[in-house]
């Protein structure tokens, strides 16, 4: 303010004075005062404040004020008229105007002597406004625009949350504790929050508020302050001086540019280099002062009219009154009454003032209602959106019961303190207890464990978790938490706050910078990130923010790739337009249509697939229908609820059957049954007082009984004889499971705690290794004996990321990532495989080094169109807009080989397999048996024959037998694993020893089975086989030769030698066959396809041989239909259906719906195949289902054979292809 007089009037001729009627007219009698001058501006006081009460009259005064640093002082006279009847206008400064009153003042001295007086009334001249109205008098302020704090008037978004987890924009430590968590629909869960940040509520007006201390909230610790005035950072001195005033809005605006660098307390500063490619823009309608730097936006300014009073920002025009609702997390939310209750930073929400129940209701983000008391503010109830209610109640201030509409409760107890003591639950009671400094000290739950809590003041430091550790810790430096870390040092980052910007360095060595804009309010929201990825992060994979300069929403994302997003939204914050890969050929727009009462899309579009959503008027979703633009399809699914709101009915979206899901509940509301569209129902019975069923019982009638812990953990699964047992840590980390047949897995946790070893009952175990952010750095299995069986190690890259890995002695894969964190190249050895990703991230290339790889093409709604593989022949995809059918669990299925039947027990477990076959005189069936582990201990085949598996209690097989019509014959005995389940040992029935050996990288290395083969295996350094030498007969041994693709080049043996080459897309060229006597006399073979790469279909069309030539033609699908003389002929599906020789014979085949070959006829005479649940071949028989060859498998590999009643045994590679067979002899 130019003119600022410290002036002190100086009347002492009377003494004790009083005033009788003063004949001030109406409108001045308010501003009638004596007035005194505060230091910075005109300030009017009272009588007898800091002047005596005296008439005004004869004297002159004169005081010169002493000179400011920037400040312009003057001396200035004030003379006090005598006489005058007329008021008479007094200059006293530009700011204040004092008229005088002369006429019918009266007063008296000592009561005794009456005098005519004169008195003055003061007003604040145009141009200044009037402030400050208390006791002490007012303030006359000029005029004049400020600038806020630049920034954006929105609460934080972005990736700004790290650590576990920390506010990188406020410095804020938050932690989230629950305590005890309820069974839908019962939501009486308790659940804590703690933030660092102050607290500015009173605990006096507000005892529920403050009920935990130390920065802790509640569930329920919600509340509603009337009359709350924001006060805002004054951010407006410089050194001694105070921010300076302008004139007009333009002219505060252009000194942003100015100003910006300069301000300690602004959270951002130009950087030098920059100041002179800084530009600003007023926008006057919203009063916003956008600065930009190299044409990038950094943030605005709001424009304020008049000025700072004290230490508070008055709101533009004058201070509203402000209602402020601060919710659980410490989030507040702020209401302009004079605004029609608009929240000041324009998010998504509403209050609403019932005036005739005297209550505020506030609808939340998420559409729920909660209901406010206007007298004190407190929370009283909530109504969800889908009908659930929660009712509070309060004894003093302090909250009493919480209630549901379904009677369920939560009752709260307090010390004499006011401190919350005790929480009542359906599972127990909560305990909370308090240390010397007031804070929450320990929380004890129903089980008796406790967990702690260590603080520095009011800051939280540690968390003793209730094993005892300390498995997190914080530190703090003027009042931000630095530095985040869980035990043993593990996930540990340290924060680094500068004055626009943060750093966040991890223990891997990782670090990243974020830029941030600030309000006036001090909400920080990135602008930008540099640095290392955040792999841990909410959209860490985003590089760069823009803001809408007018309403602050989020309006741009650039990712580290460059790829832009675009948002465009309504009124309300909400998005109405999505549009990726901005700028590309890639781009593509998602638009959405909003409900105008609920947070919730009536529609989204992209492309041709419109997405369409229908609710109730209490805003419960009615129904779901897909539409395909393009050919008019759609499918609907609809919803129907109870009259309390829960979900009651789903109606899919099939119209040729009846796809309806039913649903009802307990009187308390806990699920009861689910009914599906055959009528059958799942029942849930017995639920405990949380809501938690004891029992189940299936569409079978198979009954399941649970137990559980008092905190509600799932300690016993009784189901049938079968009972499954669990014991858990008092953290809660499952600690044993005990099986039905009392094998017994334990799991062991490191300090952190996280999961660091399983060991069964048999002593196998696996244990893991890991460095500082959790990652896997070393796994080993070890058998029962105790020697290790497999070993991997593991190395990880500042970011978190895989980069090398290592199985045992083999050769190690590296692993590199593109700036998004996907892979893109791995390497072992001399293979490289290099993965590409378009704008959308979708991957579009797997190229090994070499070849043409394999391509990928996908549509708008990123559905796949083609893929070309690496021999460069397409297959074309058409989708509709509405993605996959919906599948249908079937008990039958129908396809041209004849019909399957699948029978089951009430457990769930597959009984038996019926197979109908059109050409057949009876059915065959496969039968299992069980035991109590639900393992299958007995298949009994068509022919009635039984294979009878003897497991252990790890569930696997021990011992193999065949039970037929001669008796029961063993098979294999004495059956030994690795941990991984690999066979290392068995004895077959005639006694033949077989033993598997591998290295730590389960490469096998031996395979012997005695007095037939001993075959010991080499690797080279791409895992491929090199060598395979046979100890029991040296002139089997064989040596492999590859190229840089891993191909073979060169087989030799005592086969004699084979040597191949290759097109360059893979296609076998040549291939040359020498005797294995080394003579010269070889065979030649050369392959020549349909066309010439890359237009080629890699159809086979001649092969030139210095044997026998071999001629070939093909369908327009591609189906080989001349093979030399040898027609072949297909069916609808592609299949081969029949043979032609050129010999005149006619074969046939028939195919179930899983393509597996069911029959094959030769000369009229048909064969049929029989496959069990897992695809292996069990049985061949003839037309009157008689087999004749049955087989045996383990592991999936095949094991022995039956054939006319005598069981054969099969001698495998490390294929699993047979070499030798043996009989029972």
């Amino acid at each position: 303010m130019k003119y600022l007089i410290y002036l002190l009037l100086l009347f002492s001729l009377f003494g004790n004075v009083s005033y009788g009627e003063l004949p001030v007219p109406e409108k001045d009698r308010q501003w009638s005062q004596h007035w005194i001058f505060s230091r910075h501006s005109w300030g009017i006081f009272p009588c007898n404040h800091r002047a005596p009460c005296a008439p005004i009259g004869y004297t002159k005064a004169s005081v010169k004020a002493a000179q400011g640093s920037d400040l312009d002082w003057q001396t200035k006279s004030v003379v006090y008229p005598w006489g005058k009847e007329t008021p008479i206008p007094l200059d006293f400064g530009e700011a204040i105007t004092a008229i005088e009153y002369g006429e019918g003042y009266e007063y008296s001295e000592n009561g005794t002597k009456r005098l005519k007086g004169r008195y003055f009334v003061m007003r604040c001249n145009e141009g200044y406004y009037r402030v400050g109205d208390t006791e002490l008098g007012f303030t006359c302020r000029k005029e004049q625009y400020y600038l806020s704090e630049l920034t954006k008037p929105h609460d934080s978004s972005g990736c700004t949350l790290e650590g576990n987890p920390c506010n990188l924009a406020t410095g804020n430590k938050l932690q989230t504790e629950v305590d005890y968590q309820a069974v839908a629909p019962n939501r009486l869960d308790f659940i804590r929050y703690y933030n660092s940040a102050p607290k500015d509520i009173s605990p006096t007006l507000f005892p529920n508020v403050n009920s935990l201390s130390s920065g802790w909230r509640h569930h329920y610790s919600r509340q509603l302050e009337l009359h709350y005035t924001i006060k805002r950072p004054m951010l407006n001195k410089v050194s001694s001086v105070y921010i300076r005033g302008y004139d007009s809005p333009d002219e505060a605006c252009r000194s942003l540019a100015e100003t910006a660098p300069v301000m300690p307390n602004w959270n951002y500063a130009i950087p030098p280099a920059d100041r002179h490619l800084s530009a600003v823009s007023y926008d006057n309608e919203n009063r916003l002062c956008s600065l930009t730097v190299r044409n990038s936006p950094v943030g605005y300014a709001r424009i304020y009219k008049r000025g700072f009073y004290g230490d508070e920002l008055l709101l533009p025009d004058k201070l509203s009154p402000i209602i402020r609702l601060t919710v659980a997390n410490g989030n507040s939310y702020f209401f302009d009454r004079d605004k029609n209750w608009q929240e000041l930073y324009q998010r998504d929400v509403s209050l609403f003032f019932d005036q005739a129940k005297a209550q505020y209701i506030f609808t939340t983000e998420n559409n729920n209602k909660e209901y406010y008391r206007a007298a004190d503010g407190l929370l009283t109830q909530i109504d969800y959106l889908d009908g659930y209610q929660v009712f509070l109640h309060y004894n003093g201030g302090l909250l009493s019961q919480v209630r549901d509409g379904y009677g369920n409760t939560l009752a709260f107890s307090y010390n004499a303190a006011g401190k919350l003591t005790g929480v009542n639950t359906a599972d127990g009671q909560l305990h909370y207890g308090y240390g010397a400094g007031g804070g929450l000290s320990r929380v004890t739950f129903a089980d008796g464990n406790s967990k702690q809590y260590r603080y520095s003041g009011r800051l939280l430091t540690g968390i003793i978790d209730e094993t005892g550790s300390l498995s997190a810790k914080w530190s703090y430096q003027d009042d931000k938490v630095v530095s985040s870390e869980h035990a043993g040092g593990s996930d540990k980052i340290e924060i680094n706050y500068k004055r626009s910007w943060v750093t966040v360095d991890d223990v891997l060595g990782a670090q990243r910078t974020y830029y941030f804009t600030s309000s006036a309010r001090g909400h920080k929201r990135p602008v930008s990130v540099s640095g290392d990825r955040c792999d841990r992060c909410v959209d860490g994979e985003i590089q760069s923010y823009r803001y809408d300069d007018k309403t602050g929403f989020l309006q741009r994302t650039t990712d580290r790739s460059g790829r832009i997003t675009d948002y465009t939204r309504n009124r309300r914050g909400l998005p109405t337009r999505i549009s990726e890969a901005v700028g590309t050929q890639l781009e593509r727009t998602t638009d959405i249509i909003w409900h105008s009462d609920y947070r919730l899309p009536l529609s989204i579009t992209r492309g041709p697939l419109q997405i369409l959503f229908h609710y109730d008027a209490q805003g419960r979703l009615v129904s779901v229908t897909r539409i395909d633009s393009r050919s008019g399809a759609s499918r609907t699914t609809s919803y129907a609820y109870t009259a309390t709101g829960l979900l009651s009915l789903v109606d899919g979206p099939r119209t040729d059957i009846n796809d309806i899901t039913r649903y009802t509940y307990t009187a308390k509301g806990y699920l009861s049954t689910i009914t599906n569209a055959l009528g059958q129902a799942i029942r849930y019975e017995q639920h405990d007082k949380s809501g938690r069923p004891r029992r189940l019982i299936d569409v079978n009638g198979l009954t399941t009984d649970l137990r559980y812990n008092a905190r509600g953990w799932l300690i016993e699964l009784t189901r049938g004889d079968a009972k499954t047992a669990f014991t858990y840590l008092a953290n809660g980390q499952l600690k044993t499971v005990v099986f039905p047949n009392g094998y017994k897995v334990v799991y062991s946790y490191d300090k952190t705690p996280r999961l660091s070893s399983i060991t069964d009952s048999m002593g196998e175990s696996i244990s893991y290794q890991r460095d500082l952010m959790g990652n896997v750095t070393q796994t080993t299995q070890s058998n029962g004996s105790g020697q290790i069986t497999f070993h991997q190690t593991a190395l990880f890259d500042r970011l978190g990321q895989l980069s090398q890995l290592r199985i045992g002695n083999s050769t190690e894969i590296n692993l590199l990532y593109n700036a998004l964190g996907q892979l893109s190249r791995t390497t072992q050895s001399q293979h490289r495989t290099d993965y590409l990703y378009d704008r959308l991230s979708r991957l579009t290339t797997v190229r090994a080094v070499g070849s043409n790889g394999e391509q990928y093409s996908y549509d708008i709604l990123d559905q796949i169109t083609k893929a070309t593989d690496d021999s460069v022949i397409s297959t074309l995809f058409s989708n509709d807009a509405l993605g996959n059918t919906t599948s249908v669990n079937s008990v039958g299925i129908t396809d041209t080989s004849g019909e399957q039947q699948f029978l089951y027990y009430p457990e769930g477990d597959l009984s038996e397999v019926i197979w109908h076959s059109a050409n057949m005189d009876k059915p065959l069936r496969t039968a299992y048996a069980y035991d109590i582990n639900q393992s299958v201990i007995q298949v009994t085949y068509p022919s009635g024959n039984s294979l009878l598996l003897q497991r252990n209690p790890k569930g696997r097989v021990t011992r193999l037998q065949w039970q037929s019509a001669q008796g029961r014959r063993t098979i294999a005995d004495n059956i030994s694993y690795l941990p991984d389940g690999r066979v290392s040992v068995l004895f077959y029935g005639n006694g033949i020893h077989m033993s598997k050996r591998y290295d730590t990288a389960y490469r096998l290395t031996r395979n012997y089975h005695s007095g037939i083969q001993d075959l010991l295996y080499q690797y080279d350094e791409n895992d491929n086989i090199s060598s395979i030498n046979d100890s029991l007969n040296s002139s089997r041994k064989q040596h492999f030769s590859y190229d840089g693709k891993s191909r073979l080049t060169k087989a030799a043996g005592w086969y004699g030698e084979r040597s191949y080459q290759y097109t360059p897309v893979g296609s076998l060229k040549n291939k040359i066959i020498r005797s294995p006597d080394g003579e010269t006399n070889y065979i030649t073979a050369g392959y020549q396809y349909v066309s010439i790469w890359p237009h080629s279909s890699h159809q086979l069309v001649r092969l030139y041989s210095t044997e026998t030539p071999s001629l070939r033609r093909y369908d327009a699908l591609g189906n080989a239909v001349l093979i030399d003389g040898m027609q072949l002929f297909y069916g609808a599906d592609n299949r081969l259906q029949s043979v032609l020789t050129a010999g005149g014979k006619s074969i046939g085949y028939a195919y179930n719906a899983q393509g597996q070959r069911t029959r094959k006829t030769v000369d009229g005479v048909s064969t049929y195949y029989l496959y069990d649940q897992s695809g292996l071949l069990i049985a061949e028989t003839d037309v009157d289902g008689r087999a004749f060859k049955e087989y045996i498998y383990l592991n999936g590999e095949p094991l022995a054979f039956v054939e006319d009643n005598e069981l054969f045994f099969i001698h495998g590679d490390h294929l699993g292809t047979p070499q030798y067979v043996t009989d029972s002899e």
